[in-house]
């Protein structure tokens, strides 16, 4: 049997399933195959886990240098935009203040003119260290701060002086703090003058400490003469008590990245936490360990797991057995004919009542196709129902056709599997065809209740067509004779007697429209399904009922909805029927209402795909007690009524694929019935309805 069926296997007898021996072969040599297997299954594991712990480690220093990378990247270029901003800054103060600090190198006794250039530069540069203004020579002419101009400093000077005032940035560490001077001349005539200013490295701490990531430590080092000298660190400048840190050789190699920062003679080092990665070798290899622990319990527990799983897949198959056995016994006990196919079509299983249908016994169809047991043209149906069946993976229900004039209702359904896949299709037919004759008889009773409901309502109008049908033969006569006179008279004007014949025919013409549309009215056949513009049907409807509602005096207010065409699907004099049955309801409904008070408002309006005719009237509406039941058959709360015209109203309504409600009170004061139905886009032709009954199924 196919492994996608575990359900039924092959194993199957007529009793059930073959019984299992307590004790097999495998139970005798449990012991050591287990011990074989667990050993193996350790030395996988272990080999598996090792391998595993070195990847991670290689992996997470390969990350290490990757954020290290990106951190000191993005740091020396906001290091290098910071500096270049401080150049500008320094060198734009120097112009501007030329005058004052030239003045003030002429005459340093200018306490305002100091004050006030103390002033301006630290509006300029709120980190500013110090400030200080020498000649060429390094010779100290103005300071504000600390004393900062020593013999590294006049060095400094001097080659700025000599190298046409190009600078390389340097950290000095001070006593009373690290600092960075940034140099430019004195514009003006005169004495070489130098003004350079002094500043903390604040800004580059900050940088520095937002980019810095987690275990690891950035820091702008320069070298000195004892060695690297870490001049910039997060935390460390403003301990000023502290000596600058130095870093030894063996920390330095042991940098995960280093970049120069243009334009100054610092570096920027990542230098890792001392237990960056001890910390995270130590966490790997535990959790190795660890795992391995697992794995030696696993492999413990794998030989009693082993026998337990042996005992119960035992008691597993008694279980199969007996299920196999109750569900054989449902199958057999459904009267329907009931089937079990695999993707190709082979039946895997059947129930006496399909195979009794086909004329076989049960044990001639498993294994075998429809192809080898029916003809072609059925055989090819049912393997397309099928395969739309896996394809779509949807339940399908359609009628067929069987031998003897019969007809099946055949259900398919895709068999799946607990992971959802499809492996083939049960089905169910059920003879249908004593329902079907059943529902053919009670769509002729309907049809012949609808016709009579018809002829009722052309009883009711029999007064209103006569005196509608009087007119024109009135006018037929009158202008027959009007024509015999003419003739009589020898009268030659040809032009007036053919325009009263063609008058005579226009009139005959309404006429002869009147009659043939009562008999349309009230014909018998199959219901037609046309394209119909509901507007237009319902200024038909009007007009048909127009002379009663001239005699009852009914003011009517019509509202259309005026904008793009509107197409409904519809058999034209059923839903005639349905609208004056609702018109003549409101009309009876006011008739105890003064002639002045009589209105009805039909309006038609569209909501999304859906057409709404309302018909609301001024009479005194419905009890909340009678509104649940006026569509109920035979129900009526009128003395003469029979209580089944909305009935067969609201079975129309939904035979079209619409739906009819009533609102006790409606907008008039009265009740308001409306139908909905559904619009069609694009509608056309005509299709005849064939169905059992008026509710179209």
């Amino acid at each position: 049997m196919d492994a996608h069926f575990p359900m039924f296997p092959s194993a199957l007898d007529g009793a059930g399933m073959r019984r299992a021996e307590p004790r097999s072969r495998w139970t005798a040599r449990f012991g050591s195959m287990a011990l074989v297997y667990s050993a193996v299954f350790v030395g996988v594991v272990a080999w598996l886990l090792a391998w595993q712990a070195i990847d991670r480690l290689r992996t997470f220093g390969v990350v290490q240098r990757e954020l290290a990378v990106a951190a000191v990247d993005g740091a020396v270029s906001q290091i290098g935009i910071r500096v270049n901003e401080l150049r500008r800054s320094v060198r734009l103060l120097a112009v501007e203040e030329a005058l004052r600090l030239r003045r003030l190198a002429a005459g340093p006794d200018e306490p305002r003119e100091f004050a006030t250039l103390q002033a301006r530069i630290q509006s300029f540069f709120p980190e500013v260290f110090a400030f200080t203004l020498v000649d060429g020579f390094g010779d100290l002419l103005l300071e504000y701060g600390q004393d900062l101009v020593g013999d590294v400093c006049r060095l400094d000077i001097g080659d700025f002086v000599l190298h046409d005032h190009r600078q390389l940035l340097r950290l000095h560490p001070h006593p009373l703090g690290s600092h960075f001077d940034i140099m430019v001349p004195v514009p003006g005539a005169g004495d070489e003058l130098v003004f350079f200013v002094s500043f903390t490295p604040d800004s580059l701490a900050r940088v520095l400490a937002d980019a810095q990531p987690p275990g690891h430590r950035l820091a702008l080092v320069t070298e000195a003469g004892g060695g690297m000298v870490v001049d910039v660190a997060p935390g460390y400048w403003r301990i000023v008590e502290e000596p600058p840190r130095r870093v030894d050789a063996r920390h330095w190699r042991r940098a995960l990245y280093r970049r120069p920062v243009p334009g100054t003679a610092w570096r920027l080092v990542d230098l890792p936490e001392p237990g960056l990665f001890a910390q995270k070798r130590a966490e790997v290899w535990g959790e190795t360990a660890a795992l391995m622990a697992g794995v030696l319990l696993a492999a413990a527990l794998m030989m009693a797991w082993s026998w337990r799983t042996e005992r119960r897949r035992l008691e597993a198959e008694r279980l199969l057995r007996d299920s196999h056995a109750t569900l054989s016994a449902v199958v057999e006990g459904v009267a329907d004919g009931v089937f079990l196919k695999d993707r190709q079509g082979r039946y895997r299983l059947v129930n006496r009542a399909y195979a009794r249908g086909l004329g076989r016994r049960p044990e001639a169809l498993i294994g075998r196709t429809d192809a080898e047991l029916l003809g072609p043209a059925e055989a090819a149906r049912n393997r397309e129902a099928e395969l739309q069946v896996l394809r779509t993976g949807r339940l399908q229900t359609r009628e067929e056709e069987a031998p003897g004039d019969r007809t099946v209702l055949a259900t398919r359904a895709p068999v799946r599997t607990d992971s959802g896949e499809i492996t083939g299709v049960v089905g169910l037919r059920q003879d249908i065809t004593e329902l079907k004759q059943a529902e053919e008889v009670l769509r002729r009773h309907q049809t012949e209740l609808a016709h009579v409901d018809r002829l009722s309502i052309i009883g009711e109008l029999a007064t209103s067509l006569a005196h509608e049908l009087n007119q024109p033969l009135g006018a037929v006569v009158n202008y027959a004779r009007a024509s015999l006179n003419l003739v009589r008279a020898g009268h030659s004007d040809r032009r007036r007697l053919e325009q009263a014949l063609e008058e005579t025919v226009a009139q005959a013409r309404r006429g002869s429209e009147i009659v043939r549309k009562a008999r349309e009215f009230v014909r018998k056949g199959q219901p037609q399904l046309v394209c119909t513009d509901p507007r237009e049907l319902v200024r038909q409807t009007l007009a048909f009922a127009r002379t009663e509602l001239r005699a009852r005096k009914v003011a009517v207010d019509l509202t259309l909805n005026e904008g793009p065409a509107l197409q409904v699907r519809c058999d034209r004099i059923q839903m005639e029927q349905v609208l004056l049955n609702l018109i003549f309801n409101a009309v009876e409904a006011m008739e105890g209402a003064g002639a002045g008070r009589r209105r009805l408002r039909v309006e038609l309006t569209r909501t999304g795909r859906t057409v709404r005719i309302s018909v609301a009237d001024s009479g005194p509406g419905i009890e909340e007690t009678a509104c649940a039941r006026v569509f109920e058959p035979f129900y009526t709360t009128r003395a003469e009524g029979t209580g089944m015209g909305l009935a067969i109203c609201r079975t129309i309504v939904e035979a079209h694929g619409g739906h009819i409600e009533v609102r006790c009170r409606g907008a008039l004061g009265g009740a308001e019935f409306a139908i909905s139905l559904p619009l069609e886009e694009p509608c056309h032709g005509e299709t005849r309805r064939e169905s059992t009954s008026l509710s179209g199924r």
